[in-house]
């Protein structure tokens, strides 16, 4: 999680962002394909989730045979993050099949799905799915591609109340013999069995990409992201990472554009294929699915370009969820491997970070050769893999002097109530770290000083910051300026309102 930025901090100087990458726990994939319904490879367009009884689930994309017949989601399980199995239950046959861990998409292709927890139990179930799917597929959910709606088709979709009767779905797919497709709910008590069987209908449009949901409880709402499209002046197709807000995920609100490429991306050459996104204290961090295109060819559909591309991931934050900064100067975070792994063309993050400890640990699928959507997926095979990779907690980036000769310095505003703060930071032999509190005319406080401040020094989770030896921090609005000298780079502050032991992180700058 990215913790330090430049865009969430009210003042710096002489700073600079420094990217701070997951490391691969393992050169191999730790989900491999192994059954007949994932001929065609696994993929974590899906999630993990550590389970109350401490191990965690993974609800995972497995590809059959026929792809667009056979895109199941499945369910392995890990007591150390690292080992995984796949229990294969009876009621979960399918087919001539008569045990699989396939806990979804027997009727249909159920694409790029999230598994979330209700922070409340809703309707007496704890977990909900969002996913994307043809809408063909759906017979209770039918919409025609040709002809329009009938009045019946209208009766059967007005079942849910974020149905759009009069979406323009011509206008992102003009041709009428393209499949339509929208994003779907699903809800489970344990996680195994779901319903309804075919999903209630969400959000209409292209969501083919990653359907990240987060549950927001300061807003007390969910936010859910997936990606669209547009076509700009030039007749070149921009993806779009779109959101949306709801208070059960069952209404939605009208979508909104969270992020799209711009024109240091150069759509030519990069664009946005998606994000996930992790709330962390209050602060929303994304990983950018980032399209490296390196070939394109002609196509008649501006939307369905032919493009090979390979692909790494940007890191960003939010302090609202909506509007997102990237950080490290669009440098990549998380790439793929070096040649000859299965990762080596293209890496897709899943749904979530995971909390093991004092390390986040990150799911992905990776892809020995690039994307290539005009292979329809016929590139997939069971060289396909899902792989690991770690961080300390809350050292997603930092801050850091860019001329190592003087100081650099940050100024956040503390939030209110705050009583202790600690600093996730590294300080090596030869640079220090101090604080000093200042009101907010900028008055300092000649208590808690600079000079009164004692040093951090090494590499800790949680320096506390004191003013001649006392922790405690004075009452009233405060700001927080931070001199760090030499190469200390600082990731992440902790705000303490009752004692250091019930600290949360919180984004340097994040006032609430």
């Amino acid at each position: 999680m990215l913790l330090c930025s430049r865009a969430l901090c009210l003042a710096s100087a002489n700073v600079r962002e420094v990217l701070c990458p997951p490391l691969r726990l393992h050169a191999a994939p730790v989900v491999r394909a192994e059954h007949p319904w994932e001929a065609k490879g696994v993929y974590l367009q899906g999630s993990v989730l550590r389970e109350d009884d401490g191990r965690l689930r993974m609800w995972y994309s497995a590809i059959g045979e026929r792809r667009r017949e056979q895109q199941y989601v499945a369910c392995a399980e890990s007591t150390d993050g690292l080992h995984w199995t796949k229990p294969l239950r009876p009621e979960l046959a399918h087919g001539d099949w008569p045990a699989t861990n396939i806990v979804f998409g027997q009727r249909f292709n159920c694409a790029a799905p999230f598994v979330g927890r209700y922070a409340q139990p809703h309707e007496g179930f704890r977990y909900y799915m969002a996913f994307d799917s043809r809408i063909e597929q759906h017979q209770f959910q039918a919409v025609p591609k040709l002809g329009g709606l009938t009045e019946d088709d209208r009766r059967r979709l007005q079942r849910h109340p974020a149905w759009t009767p009069d979406f323009p779905w011509e206008k992102y797919w003009p041709s009428q013999g393209m499949t339509y497709r929208a994003t779907y709910f699903a809800d489970s008590l344990d996680g195994l069995h779901w319903e309804p069987a075919d999903g209630r209908f969400a959000i209409p449009g292209q969501a083919d990409g990653d359907h990240p949901v987060v549950y927001d409880p300061v807003r007390q709402h969910y936010r859910i992201y997936f990606r669209s499209n547009r076509v700009d002046e030039n007749g070149r197709r921009v993806r779009q990472v779109l959101t949306a807000t709801s208070p059960d995920t069952v209404a939605w609100s009208t979508p909104e554009l969270c992020l799209e490429s711009d024109a240091l991306d150069d759509p030519r050459v990069q664009q946005i294929h998606g994000m996930i996104v992790t709330l962390r204290h209050g602060l929303y961090v994304g990983l950018i699915q980032m399209m490296e295109i390196l070939e394109e060819l002609p196509s008649w559909n501006p939307l369905l370009p032919l493009e090979r591309a390979r692909f790494t991931a940007q890191l960003a934050v939010s302090a609202d969820g909506v509007r997102f900064h990237r950080v490290g100067e669009r440098g990549a975070y998380f790439a793929p491997g070096p040649e000859g792994a299965f990762d080596s063309g293209m890496i897709r993050p899943g749904s979530q970070w995971v909390e093991d400890g004092d390390r986040l640990l990150l799911y992905y699928d990776g892809r020995p050769y690039a994307h290539t959507p005009a292979s329809g997926g016929d590139g997939l095979g069971t060289e396909v893999g899902i792989g690991v990779a770690t961080t300390p907690c809350d050292r997603f980036a930092g801050l850091a002097p860019l001329d190592l000769a003087e100081p650099g310095t940050v100024l956040v505003a503390v939030p209110p109530g705050t009583r202790q703060i600690t600093a996730n930071a590294q300080v090596p032999p030869g640079a220090s770290l101090s604080a000093a509190l200042y009101y907010p005319d900028g008055s300092r406080l000649l208590s808690h000083s600079h000079d009164r401040c004692a040093p951090c020094t090494g590499d800790q989770l949680a320096h506390r910051l004191a003013w001649d030896g006392d922790t405690a921090l004075p009452s009233g609005p405060l700001h927080l300026r931070l001199a760090l000298r030499g190469p200390a780079t600082v990731y992440a502050l902790d705000w303490a309102s009752r004692g250091v032991d019930d600290a949360a992180p919180a984004a340097i700058g994040a006032s609430s």
